[in-house]
């Protein structure tokens, strides 16, 4: 309750910016829904700026049109979170009757592929489309259950930025 109160006490004033840090700490499940569509209404429907501190990166992510990612107290990115997801290369997610002579399949046809577990692969799509990649399992005799694009989350996009390779250590 405190954290609802603290909300719509920053509201009375009726705000052009609204700042919060962690406004979803304390609520319980269907409080943080209707935390989400508060903050998205403020947003379109009264014009309200709405920014988010916060460590929980899921929740920005259904909330979030707009991020800046901080480390070291640099500013990594700050962007639309479209553009930032426009940065990765898209994943396709396939699950069929062999993986393993997929993956071989795959592989042998140019195709960046990795194990998500034992029944299920991913593939980084680059030049080759989702039904190009299942035409070419399927006319090699794979039986292909599921094939979908995989978007990347936040969290995944964040350590993209923030988690730095030996490579660049290196450098």
């Amino acid at each position: 309750m405190r954290q609802r109160l603290a909300i719509a006490l920053a509201l009375l004033g009726q705000p052009r910016l609204l700042i919060l840090d962690e406004p979803s700490n304390g609520l319980d499940p269907a409080g943080i829904l209707d935390m989400r569509v508060l903050l998205r209404q403020l947003a379109t429907e009264d014009g309200i700026t709405v920014f988010i501190s916060s460590h929980l990166l899921s929740e920005i992510d259904q909330i979030a049109s707009h991020v800046g990612v901080l480390l070291a107290g640099g500013l990594r990115f700050e962007g639309e979170l479209e553009q930032l997801r426009g940065r990765v290369k898209p994943r396709l997610l396939i699950r069929c009757d062999n993986s393993l002579r997929a993956r071989d399949l795959l592989v042998s046809a140019g195709q960046s592929v990795a194990n998500r577990d034992a029944e299920t692969l991913v593939v980084t799509l680059g030049d080759t489309s989702e039904a190009q990649l299942n035409r070419f399992l399927v006319g090699h005799g794979i039986e292909v259950h599921h094939l979908a694009r995989e978007v990347a989350s936040l969290e995944a996009l964040f350590f993209d930025l923030t988690v730095e390779s030996p490579m660049e250590d290196a450098a």
